[in-house]
């Protein structure tokens, strides 16, 4: 029975790894999601995941985006380690969204 798959995302760095989700599916199966990490030389890396995997993976990734973007730097490196974790980042990121959605209904 043949296997198809979609890439739904892919990103490569500057070192040329990449990252992709897939859609793995054959026929009377249920679709499996895939988390690929593609080496420079094609070696390839599959991790296999429910979609509540992806669910968290995409929170956290969020979150971490939200963080990253204010642009704070800590310079003790004890403090940053107890403060990035995946808790604080979406505690931080939920502060962020009611402040700039409280931004937002005031103009």
């Amino acid at each position: 029975m043949p296997s198809y798959e979609n890439v739904l995302l892919k990103e490569t760095n500057t070192e040329k790894c990449s990252i992709s989700i897939i859609a793995k599916f054959e026929e009377t199966c249920p679709v499996k999601y895939i988390i690929r990490v593609t080496a420079p030389n094609g070696c390839k890396a599959d991790y296999g995941c429910k979609l509540e995997c992806l669910k968290k993976l995409g929170e956290l990734l969020g979150a971490l985006h939200s963080f990253s973007e204010t642009e704070l730097y800590i310079e003790d490196t004890a403090k940053l380690k107890k403060v990035l974790t995946s808790k604080n980042l979406k505690n931080f990121a939920d502060i962020l969204k009611s402040t700039k959605i409280r931004d937002t209904e005031k103009t």
